[in-house]
């Protein structure tokens, strides 16, 4: 319930936590959806005093087509700022896009790493499964290693499809949520093109949780990519 608030009593509202949410891009009316979201369920609305973001602007963004287009992701990051204030209203949340959903949205997590710019990271894409590079497992690792060594907690998106059994024949876990320096987000459904996609695609790639965004393929060959 928004507000965190129910038959069990009033659970702590996440005041002095600052949340940080990263996605691809960055949608022109996350603030808005944000308030408009807060009005119809009475919580407190949202401005600069606790909503920043950290954002490229449109003449930055890059692999648009790989990575589902902008506004593929735009539902998704309403949606996350949305929960994130129904859950904890007393936090405050910090927005970072990616310029693009690979090598970007790892820029993003470094940048809140490195300035130390909130608690707790929510990041709403994944790999299909945990096939993935050694050289992107490597990159991965190290930051969840600095999140880890300055307590920032890491929440990763568990996928859309169970056991992934139907996609990949075998059971397993997606990774980042399966990695012991991270946790699990239960996601939302989403889907992108199947080279680039937020959550749900193909292994070895990188999902997320955006309209038809799932796992995306690394364009290099390195690892995979993201949503």
């Amino acid at each position: 319930m928004p507000g965190n608030s129910g038959k069990h009593g009033h659970a702590p509202d996440g005041k002095g936590q600052t949340v940080a949410i990263i996605d691809a891009y960055a949608s022109p009316t996350i603030l808005a959806d944000a308030n408009a979201y807060s009005a119809a369920y009475g919580l407190p609305p949202m401005n600069a005093s606790n909503y920043q973001q950290i954002v490229p602007s449109p003449a930055e963004f890059k692999d648009e087509k790989l990575c589902g287009y902008p506004s593929g992701w735009q539902p998704e990051q309403s949606l996350d700022v949305d929960a994130v204030h129904g859950t904890a209203p007393g936090a405050k949340i910090l927005y970072v896009g990616g310029d693009n959903c690979n090598a970007g949205i790892d820029i993003a997590l470094s940048t809140i790493l490195d300035g130390k710019l909130a608690n707790i990271v929510s990041h709403s894409y994944g790999n299909l499964g945990e096939a993935v590079s050694a050289n992107y497992l490597f990159g991965q690792v190290n930051l969840e290693l600095q999140a880890a060594g300055e307590g920032i907690g890491l929440y990763y998106s568990s996928g859309d499809n169970g056991d992934e059994a139907a996609n990949l024949g075998y059971t397993s876990p997606d990774f980042p949520a399966s990695s012991p320096w991270a946790a699990p987000a239960w996601p939302s459904p989403r889907t992108v093109p199947t080279s680039l996609k937020p959550d749900g695609a193909t292994p070895g790639t990188r999902s997320s949780t955006a309209p038809t965004m799932r796992h995306c393929p690394d364009p290099s060959g390195s690892g995979p990519a993201v949503e």
